[in-house]
């Protein structure tokens, strides 16, 4: 069976919004494949009071972020007016 790199660390994310707020969760299990290495591995990065980022994907990938690396990426935060916006993009960066 062929596995995508995406799902070797497995994760999960998911954000929402509703009026002048938003949410954003995700797993917390580091794992590869089956076998799980940790269960506090951090997917959500605070950048400010209103933005959040997760990373999902391979787990050394989304640390070290600089590039086409096989991450994808939930944005989730307030912009003017507290209207809430998120966004989620490819391994490339499109929308």
């Amino acid at each position: 069976m062929f596995m995508q790199i995406f799902e070797y660390n497995g994760s999960a994310l998911v954000a929402m919004v509703g009026k002048n707020c938003f949410a954003i969760a995700s797993d917390r299990r580091l794992g590869v494949q089956l076998q799980t290495i940790a269960t506090d591995f951090q997917r959500i990065s605070k950048i400010h009071d209103r933005l959040f980022l997760g990373l999902s994907g391979l787990a050394t990938d989304a640390q070290t972020l600089f590039g086409p690396y096989f991450c994808q990426p939930v944005i989730a935060g307030l912009g003017d007016e507290d209207k809430p916006f998120i966004c989620t993009m490819d391994s490339i960066g499109a929308k």
